[in-house]
């Protein structure tokens, strides 16, 4: 089973990203035990998806050392000066793209190369005040018949940065 994080980058309170990674640890371990989740993808380092690559890095040094991060990048690989984050912190990384040309559509096609590759999109994701990226890659999943975990809570929303 493979799963993906894709969510909001910004949150206003401590408490708030406190809260959401006390979530994303639960599940992770839940979709590590239930679901037999071993490959986890990623595309960004930062948010609501660092939160997720923390959560199975953790899960991965204490519990289940076969666990697999899979980081698909926006960057392309030339402009990268080591790849020694990528081979300390990822079993398997992929540079997609060889330019900077397609500008902002590169987030965007990553994020299309991550649902492709998931069975499990899950996502912190808010519908009233959707991030672009973040929206466009739930889209994408729902149109792909993906599954769809979504953390958010409605209550959370006056805590998100936009």
């Amino acid at each position: 089973m493979k799963v993906a994080f894709i969510g909001h980058r910004h949150f206003n309170s401590d408490l708030l990203a406190r809260t959401v990674l006390l979530k994303v640890i639960d599940l992770v371990e839940k979709l590590i035990v239930e679901n037999k989740a071993r490959t986890f993808i990623f595309g960004a380092m930062d948010g609501f998806d660092y939160m997720g690559y923390s959560a199975v890095t953790v899960q991965r040094a204490e519990n289940y050392p076969r666990l697999k991060r899979f980081y698909i990048s926006q960057i392309p690989e030339e402009l990268i000066e080591s790849k020694k984050i990528f081979i300390e912190n990822f079993e398997k990384f992929k540079f997609p793209f060889k330019d900077l040309n397609a500008g902002n559509q590169r987030f965007f096609k990553r994020n299309e190369l991550i649902v492709d590759a998931c069975d499990i999109l899950v996502t912190y994701y808010n519908k009233e005040h959707p991030e672009m990226e973040t929206k466009k890659a739930y889209d994408y999943a729902v149109a792909n018949g993906k599954k769809i975990i979504n953390l958010f809570d409605e209550q959370e929303a006056k805590y998100l940065k936009f």
